[in-house]
């Protein structure tokens, strides 16, 4: 069998592709058939049981590997629906042929007119059927038909025109229709194949979704949707959509179904005006304008179900664009008022938000919102100018716009307001290079989401869809990098928290950098290694009790904040708990999991610690820093693995970008620019311009870094020497002069630069060793940064960090050991002494000033020598203990570790010194030391005795 040509429809075949595939047979008599399948039962059990048998039929698998020379694609030409053809569309050598009635649509994507382009044969026209085509193709070229043949494409004819029913009908379907039947095709065969029995899954399932229909009005035509869930794939589902649309007495119906890991759509249109065909292109689907289906993987049924509304109403309001619906004039604010000003002009005009013009001009130079300007007026930041705080990234519109360009910026680009220019629509540029130029022109009115609303009131729905592009849709599933990415007793926690929210009718998520690191597909996301913070709409301490029951743990309460950090056992859920440096764990055998109330956060003072009231999901994740950590997963079981990101941190994380998500972030929390700077050293991103413009404003002008406590920097800057390469970090900081807003004594110069690389090098290089001793790393930090300050200079920059006593004290000594210690080696390089006196000098030195030190050292040898000691020498010990010495008759005290000592010393001069020799030089030390000891007694009593002595001489004296 040849494998040169091969014919193939969409995936979901219908009577009319099954008829196409059979029907090309007779153009390609040479060909192959490839059926991708179909989830009508009644089509599929035809190809099955009559055309596989009689036809050469090929599978997907069968062609991997084989020289296919022509590829024919039958009703259908987007690759979207021809997923079985992937890595054979599109292929280099291999010719295409199109025979299709689904015409190219104005918003076509670049793919699918790509694919009609790449076309050398066929034919693209609209008619009822694609069968009706083959047919006029085969009479053209005079071919013979069978009787079966014309049958098989009668069936096709007569099952995508609803027997002649549609409105989609032409008068070629008919002539079509009326030569099959010359040719012999048997009518009464026709009609069993189209008609469509239902049996008692399909009656069940017909009757769920007719208690589950909901109709609307939209722009005068009556639209149903009927839905349901269902654990099972249900066949036939396709069939219940005529069925529904004639019960309910609609134009337009969707009948839709959660089946398996997907959701279903059938759409069926009896009007000119909605074509369904484009609303489930939309999805990823296709068909014509009024039949058409779509297999949804990322959506949930109630996304399903306002995308499917929205679009219609789109598609009916398709004549309205924004110069129809803008406001004119637009009221703006001059480039030249103040934030107080600013706000004036709104509150007496009742704005949310307005475009700010440059001055004595009406192009927009950006957005500024009420809320934004109320909050920076609320901290005294009236006076400000209001470009500061103005929104920067925004669009404007041509007033030729339509509205889904409108819903995608007001919606998908979170703009409050779109600014309307004079002008046609700019051509032949990418979309950052048109929207650039249309900026540059006169506003002449504004788009508000007021107008946006008012507009669809009419078919109260108000659940906008984010943008027009599935692919571009803000909640997507995560299932799949979650089995990839976490170990099996996570997925069962978080499984057991979704299933505890839904019992207690509320809704739960897993949020913050748990969530990013998935959507970053991070590897190493080992649990409990990492945090898990849950967010609850609803009582999240009921929530953490509840919870604390099932795993038998405790809950420890913070009702002002409305949290609870919950710990529990490890073996709970079976996971394994492994110590490692800065784990945050309960302790060796628990977990501990923090557990919020969805909330509201807000400041009373520039710095101050946040005041908390109950909101909703979208503003507790609206009050966190940056876009990149403002998303979350939902947990309960329908909806389980539902990435949430209203912020676009998805986008953000694309572009490797650190995004603010509003204007006064930095205002209310200053640590969040420390934060800002950790961020974009860990994941290699960056600042967004406008992110950057505010810190320098937060650090330069308001210098709110003076309004944070000692303990908030240095939390934020031990952080950052969690990093990979601190380094960089307090280079970024130093760059954006946040260094020197904590203290001007710790700004960089190039030998500090030097000093901090020096630093990290060490530190990567004692981490490895898995020394149990653990350094500050963030005195080191300050000490290099400080290394040529005075003592009362250096206690400064100590009280402006606000360190405890103790680590204060530590401070200092490292520091005096780092100079002590560094004069007495150069002593002993000079006088090259022994290995024993460099361990007597480095012994009683912190660890902190040895890890400077080796920092500090250029001479190779001095290198070396103390790259051996604290890897080796630190912990080095005689080969004989203190029990030992006690066997040996040493009573315990002092003199044993003075005898270790200097059998540890003989040992470092000697590495021969067995342990017998060992052995032997403790026991003369120990006589040693004994007459040592005893010859200190004598003297004592001597001169005790001698006190006594002149004492009484002196009473005797008097006397």
């Amino acid at each position: 069998m040849s494998l040169d040509t091969v014919i193939t429809c969409h995936v979901n075949a219908d009577n009319d592709a099954l008829a196409c595939l059979v029907g090309a047979l007779i153009l390609y008599p040479e060909a192959v058939l490839l059926f991708p399948g179909s989830q009508e039962k009644q089509v599929q059990e035809f190809y099955e049981d009559v055309i596989e048998p009689l036809y050469p039929c090929v599978s997907s698998r069968e062609l991997e590997g084989e020289e296919v020379k022509r590829l024919v694609l039958v009703d259908g030409h987007h690759p979207g629906r021809f997923p079985h053809l992937r890595g054979l569309l599109g292929r280099e050598g291999v010719e295409l042929h199109i025979w299709d009635h689904h015409p190219l649509s104005e918003d076509e994507d670049d793919l699918g007119r790509q694919t009609v382009d790449a076309a050398t044969e066929g034919r693209i026209e609209k008619t009822g059927a694609a069968s009706t085509i083959i047919v006029e193709e085969i009479r053209r070229r005079g071919l013979p038909v069978s009787c079966q043949m014309a049958t098989s494409l009668a069936a096709g004819i007569y099952g995508d025109t609803g027997s002649f029913l549609y409105s989609s009908v032409t008068q070629r379907d008919f002539a079509a229709a009326s030569w099959l039947v010359e040719q012999g095709a048997d009518l009464a065969v026709v009609s069993r194949l189209i008609t469509r029995t239902m049996g008692r899954e399909q009656l069940q399932a017909l009757s769920v979704m007719l208690e589950n229909t909901i109709v609307k009005d939209i722009g005068g035509e009556a639209l149903g949707i009927s839905s349901m869930q269902s654990e099972t794939f249900l066949d036939d589902f396709s069939t219940l959509a005529p069925r529904l649309m004639e019960i309910e007495g609609c134009k337009v119906l969707f009948a839709i179904a959660s089946m398996e890991d997907k959701v279903q759509v059938v759409g069926r249109s009896a009007s000119e005006r909605v074509d369904v065909g484009e609303i489930c292109r939309r999805l990823g689907g296709g068909g014509h304008h009024y039949a058409a289906s779509a297999s949804v993987k990322d959506m949930t049924l109630p996304q399903v179900r306002d995308f499917l509304l929205m679009q219609a109403s789109l598609i009916v309001n398709a004549d309205e664009n924004a110069g129809r619906l803008m406001t004119s004039p637009a009221v703006g604010a001059s480039e030249r008022l103040n934030i107080t000003q600013a706000l004036s002009l709104m509150n007496r005009y009742g704005l949310k938000a307005v475009p700010v013009f440059k001055d004595d001009e009406k192009v927009c130079l950006g957005l500024l919102s009420q809320e934004t300007a109320a909050k920076a007026s609320g901290h005294g930041l009236g006076s400000i100018g209001v470009t500061m705080y103005m929104q920067r990234n925004f669009q404007c519109v041509p007033m030729s716009a339509d509205i889904q360009e409108l819903v995608d910026i007001m919606v998908g680009g979170q703009q409050r307001l779109i600014p309307v220019v004079d002008g046609p629509d700019v051509e032949g540029l990418g979309d950052e290079e048109r929207y650039a130029e249309l900026a540059k022109r006169r506003v002449v009115g504004v788009v508000t989401r007021t107008d946006i609303i008012r507009l669809f009131m009419g078919e109260r729905t108000t659940h906008i869809p984010a943008v027009s592009s599935r692919k571009n849709r803000k909640e997507r599933s995560l299932i799949s990098v979650m089995n990839k990415r976490l170990t099996a007793p996570c997925m069962e926690f978080l499984r057991l928290a979704g299933e505890l929210a839904e019992d207690m009718g509320v809704a739960a998520y897993v949020v913050g950098g748990f969530v990013r690191d998935l959507v970053m597909e991070v590897k190493g996301m080992k649990w409990p290694d990492i945090d898990i913070d849950l967010v609850v709409e609803g009582d999240a301490i009921a929530f953490a009790h509840s919870l604390a029951i099932r795993l038998k743990g405790r809950v420890r309460e913070h009702r002002e904040f409305m949290t609870a950090m919950m710990v529990f056992p490890a073996e709970s859920v079976g996971a394994q708990v492994e110590r490692r440096r800065h784990m945050h764990l309960a302790d060796a055998e628990e977990i501990k999991v923090d557990i919020a109330t969805a909330r509201l956060e807000f400041y009373s003072a520039p710095g101050a610690l946040p005041q908390v009231e109950r909101g909703s999901i979208k503003m507790d994740l609206y009050r966190r820093d940056f876009s990149i950590n403002a998303m979350a997963v939902r947990l309960n079981p329908q909806v389980f693995g539902q990435l949430v990101d209203f912020f676009d941190g998805q986008e953000d994380i694309k572009n490797k970008r650190v995004h603010v998500l509003h204007a006064l972030s930095f205002v209310e929390d200053p640590t969040r620019m420390f934060r800002a700077v950790r961020f974009e050293q860990r994941y290699g991103f960056r600042m967004g311009a406008q992110t950057e413009r505010f810190i320098r404003n937060a650090v330069d002008d308001l210098h709110l870094v003076h309004n944070l406590s000692g303990s908030r920097i240095v939390h934020e800057l031990e952080l950052m020497m969690e990093e990979r390469n601190p380094s960089l970090g307090f280079k970024r900081l130093d760059e954006l002069g946040l260094l020197t807003e904590v203290h001007p004594l710790l700004e960089l110069n190039d030998e500090k630069r030097d000093m901090a690389d020096r630093m990290r090098r060490v530190l990567e290089w004692y981490m490895r060793l898995y020394l149990p001793e653990e350094p500050d790393l963030l005195m080191l930090m300050i000490i290099a940064l400080c290394r040529r300050c005075r003592g009362p200079e250096i206690e400064e920059v100590l009280d402006r960090l606000q360190f405890s006593d103790k680590r204060r004290r530590s401070t200092l000594l490292v520091r005096s050991a780092i100079m002590g210690v560094r004069q007495g080696m150069q002593r002993w390089e000079k006088n090259d002494g022994p290995v024993s006196e460099l361990h007597r000098l480095l012994c009683r030195v912190p660890l902190e000033a040895l890890l400077y030190l080796l920092a500090k050292e250029d001479k190779p040898e001095l290198h070396e020598k103390l790259t051996r000691y604290i890897y080796q020498g630190r912990q080095m010990k005689a080969d004989i203990t203190g029990d030992d010495l006690i066997r040996m008759g040493v009573e315990p005290g002092p003199m044993i570790g003075r005898i270790l000592d200097e059998v540890l010393a003989a040992k470092l001069d000697d590495e021969d010194l067995s342990r017998e020799d060992q052995l032997t030089l403790a026991g003369r030390l120990a006589i040693q030391f004994a007459a040592e000891e005893e010859r200190r007694k004598a003297e004592k009593l001597h001169e005790k005795l001698e006190a006594k002595l002149e004492e009484k001489r002196l009473v005797d004296s008097k006397v």
